[in-house]
């Protein structure tokens, strides 16, 4: 909006000997007392206070404008470098969390694994171990004198190769009816853990709204799946699965795995969806009013009102 000469004049003649002019003022913006529309008047820098100011040339009412100092191009190199280790201590929490929950369930799929890893040692043991080395020999004697547990019987690879698995599986009873299936249960013990993660995300994710937090544990899950294929594919070579449990764990240990891994998906939400509340309730315990602003951003995030002492963001 223009302004017309004698306001213009006005304006001018508003200025003191005292204030400098130093720009013009650029968009709209209206008087906050006859609201008056401020555009192209001119920006001074007030004398006493060093403050920029406009003057309305319709009532002489100042009106403030902000200005923030210049931090030098530094400012914007460490927002970068922060920003950065942001990212990094994302990546970093993101792969933390996938592989804990990856430990977790694959301890769950190797206890369900025992039953056919059982099965298959005592077929082994049928076999004999004449051509086994010295050492292997000796374990197994240990093993042929009463101990139950086979798991980790060493298993003679030769001897390995020439078996089906699938048939083995089959004559077992197929890996339904092989798995031990109440394994699934260490899901409610490890629940706290589970918890716990989601509630540090929910705190490392402010930036998002709580109705899309759920959605966070399946890219944690989809990472610890990932990793559980490095078990699953043998990467590290044949001498890294050298137990019948460790080669029997695929058929059986594995689905299992998978299935812990979907479980761990509804604990991690609990966490996530009640985490900022939790929070909010330590902060309310453990924190006096006049220290809670600084984390008012917990109430804001989620579109409340800051406790009473606090300011909000």
């Amino acid at each position: 909006m223009s302004i017309d000469q004698p306001a213009r004049t006005l304006a001018e003649n508003a200025i003191t000997p005292r204030d400098t002019r130093v720009s013009t003022l650029q968009g709209d913006r209206l008087c906050i007392a006859c609201h008056y529309n401020l555009s192209g008047q001119p920006v001074l820098r007030e004398g006493h206070y060093k403050m920029l100011i406009v003057r309305c040339p319709e009532c002489g009412t100042v009106a403030s404008v902000q200005e923030y100092p210049l931090l030098g191009r530094w400012a914007s190199r460490w927002a970068i470098v922060l920003a950065g280790l942001w990212v990094l201590l994302l990546l970093s929490a993101w792969f933390i969390s996938a592989l804990i929950i990856t430990g977790m369930t694959h301890h769950i799929g190797t206890r369900s694994t025992e039953s056919f890893a059982q099965h298959v040692g005592e077929l082994q043991l049928a076999w004999g171990f004449e051509n086994l080395p010295e050492d292997q020999r000796a374990i197994w004697r240990h093993y042929e004198v009463g101990h139950t547990n086979l798991y980790y019987l060493p298993v003679d690879q030769t001897w390995w190769r020439q078996q089906d698995v699938r048939a083995l599986l089959a004559d077992a009873g197929g890996w339904i009816a092989m798995a031990d299936w109440r394994q699934l249960w260490q899901i409610v013990a490890y629940s706290p853990l589970l918890v716990g993660i989601g509630v540090v995300w929910s705190l490392l994710l402010p930036h998002i709204r709580r109705r899309w937090l759920p959605i966070w544990p399946l890219a944690i899950i989809g990472l610890a799946a990932a990793l559980a294929q490095f078990e699953f594919a043998d990467l590290f070579g044949p001498g890294i699965r050298w137990t019948i449990g460790s080669n029997v764990f695929v058929p059986i240990g594995s689905r299992l795995q998978m299935i812990a891994m979907l479980s761990a998906i509804v604990p991690m939400i609990v966490g996530l969806v009640c985490g900022r509340t939790l929070a909010r309730l330590l902060v309310r315990a453990l924190l006096p009013p006049r220290l809670r602003s600084a984390l008012s951003g917990l109430w804001t995030i989620d579109r409340l009102s800051p406790p009473p002492g606090a300011k909000s963001w």
